[in-house]
């Protein structure tokens, strides 16, 4: 709505600049008439009426430049854009340097029918005259750039199959902003429904919609229903990877603090609770919005025109802290925004490849998708645009990558759907995040059977980090956590008055799904913790990872409290198999550490 107003407004000006000038291209009275009066019906947007006098007045004078300009106008406020060729040319026919800014509107045009390399020429034409107007001269370069992407872009197109999901995820309304778990199995999507509150002036409202995996078939979506939806609009969401919180966008609530404000829930027993406000610092008087959580739960980016911005909307993130709270929003800088607009973030749950939109990078015009990679620095950089026809001169937003990182999800609108849907496509190789997998478990007492909250860490054998710390869900005892393939990383499971668990392992492609069970500490056990490789590497490799694997249990059951004199560590590398190492299964058996109690 907000550009076609603007084009609306940018063409009344351009009739007010000719209208109110002393001079014209014609001397009949008879014609100026006609052109005076077709004007005074176009600006009241009677477009037929205006159109039918501008013809006229040509007819009395053909060499009427400004009445012809008239007529571009009117076919433009029509998007008759061959009407709008038609008649720049005319105008330039007559007189090529009467008006330079013709042959921008004229490239306009060209650029609304993807003829890029003649608009290429006419802004080139344009940028030729003395333009006093820096603004005007400084966005016909940025054009002339994109018109030169586009051509290019649409001569040498990237691969795009989008498949529409169907009609148990796609409702007869309008569907968009899908996002997913990292199992795939949890797809939530932004629907726009009628809204029958009598208390609502808007005929609409925005709502979540969710449907399920099983067996490889997604189940008919179904509304999420209170407390999440309420009457009013709620949409641009984020799912966590375990499916357990969401990050939404909602706006003009009571408890907000601007416009629009970003808001959670959390899924407790398959319920989602009652939304609450993110608070300061994220959320301020300004707008932000369209948040997407990273995989780890660490970091929050998000859309936001707060002040200390670098444009009119920018990319923000957040990070967690210690204590539990948001620190201050850190703007992601100019290789990602622009004085323009910046969108529609995802971080990827590999937590260091970004999709987003952007109206200021180069692109094929409007919002276009993009993808940004962390450098060492942790800074995000490489910015590339996704090509033609993943992008159009329409606007693009809201892509979202499952954690396998070869299939995109995104909302369009397309002939063969019921409206705006969702569709799916395959990913292709220069755009692909990194790879990773994911990791599915459940804690359970060994005894009763009965689900445990218990601490659990992973632990990156080879540099010693500790990449996830949290805990398993209080009411059914599992967790998800996503990661990096062909790493070595130990999985450490703790609770008071429960037996430490320990296993290491090296995800492959697919996922990898534990159930383990956890008998009851006995208070006056010492324990020795042994660790163990397969045959893969040196001696010396071996014999390092496996006393990592030993050392990384034992810092961490001290961590916990367990006094370090009951607590004896050792590492033996590929000395004392379980199994063959001739074989994946029987390395993995291999790859483990050993506990052995002392009474």
């Amino acid at each position: 709505m907000i550009k076609i107003i603007l084009l609306f407004i940018l063409n009344i000006l351009f009739i007010f600049n000719l209208v109110s000038q002393e001079k014209y291209s014609t001397n009949s009275r008879r014609a100026l008439k006609k052109y005076h009066e077709a004007v005074k019906y176009f600006n009241v947007i009677d477009k037929y009426k205006a159109l039918e006098l501008a013809e006229k007045a040509i007819k009395i004078d053909e060499n009427f430049v400004e009445a012809y300009l008239l007529i571009a106008n009117i076919h433009h406020a029509n998007k008759e854009y061959e009407l709008v060729i038609d008649a720049y040319l005319s105008s330039i026919e007559i007189n090529p340097d009467l008006y330079p800014s013709s042959y921008k509107f004229l490239a306009e045009a060209y650029v609304k029918l993807r003829q890029y390399d003649e608009a290429f020429e006419n802004l080139e034409i344009y940028l030729s005259y003395e333009i006093k107007n820096e603004i005007n001269k400084f966005r016909a370069k940025k054009e002339l750039i994109r018109c030169k992407f586009a051509s290019k872009a649409i001569k040498n197109p990237v691969l795009f199959d989008p498949q529409n999901l169907g009609e148990n995820v796609n409702t007869k309304y309008d569907d968009y902003w899908p996002s997913i778990t990292a199992d795939e199995k949890t797809l939530v999507t932004t629907v726009r429904i009628p809204n029958n509150d009598s208390r609502n002036i808007n005929s609409t409202q925005e709502d979540f919609f969710v449907s399920f995996k099983i067996n490889e078939i997604w189940t008919p979506t179904t509304n999420v229903g209170k407390p999440l939806n309420t009457f009013d609009n709620e949409g641009a969401q984020s799912i966590s990877s375990d499916g357990k919180l969401m990050y939404f966008t909602a706006c003009n609530r009571p408890d907000g603090k601007g416009s629009c404000d970003i808001y959670f829930s959390e899924r407790v027993s398959n319920r989602w609770q009652k939304p609450v406000n993110i608070g300061y610092p994220i959320n301020t008087p300004s707008f932000e919005s369209q948040p997407t959580i990273s995989s780890d739960g660490k970091t929050l980016y998000f859309s936001s025109n707060r002040i200390g911005g670098m444009g009119e909307a920018d990319i923000w993130k957040s990070e967690l802290k210690k204590n539990g709270k948001w620190g201050n929003p850190i703007n992601l800088g100019d290789s990602i925004n622009t004085e323009k607009k910046e969108m529609s973030p995802f971080i990827h749950p590999d937590n260091e490849t970004l999709y987003f939109s952007s109206e200021g990078l180069v692109g094929m015009g409007g919002f276009d998708l993009f993808i940004a990679r962390k450098n060492k620095k942790n800074k995000f950089e490489k910015v590339k645009n996704l090509g033609y026809p993943i992008n159009t001169e329409e606007n693009e937003m809201g892509i979202v990558v499952n954690a396998k990182g070869d299939l995109a999800y995104f909302g369009s609108d397309r002939s063969n759907g019921m409206g705006k849907d969702i569709y799916s496509f395959k990913l292709y190789e220069e755009i692909k995040p990194n790879e990773i997998t994911y990791m599915k478990g459940i804690v359970f007492d060994a005894d009763t059977k009965l689900p445990l909250k218990a601490k659990f860490e992973l632990i990156n054998l080879e540099t010693e980090e500790i990449i996830i710390e949290s805990e398993t869900d209080k009411n059914n005892g599992d967790f998800l956590v996503c990661l990096p393939t062909n790493k070595y990383y130990a999985l450490n499971v703790s609770k008071n008055g429960y037996l430490f668990y320990s296993e290491s392992f090296s995800p492959k492609k697919g996922y990898l799904t534990y159930k383990k069970n956890i008998p009851k500490l006995n208070p006056d056990i010492n324990i020795n913790i042994y660790g163990h490789t397969d045959n893969v590497g040196s001696d010396e490799h071996n014999r390092i990872l496996s006393q990592n694997r030993a050392k990384a249990v034992y810092d961490y059951l001290i961590s916990n409290y367990i006094e370090s004199y009951r607590l004896d560590y050792d590492g033996f590398g590929a000395e004392k198999p379980i199994a063959t190492n001739e074989t994946e299964e029987g390395r993995a058996l291999n790859r483990r550490t050993v506990f052995e109690t002392v009474e």
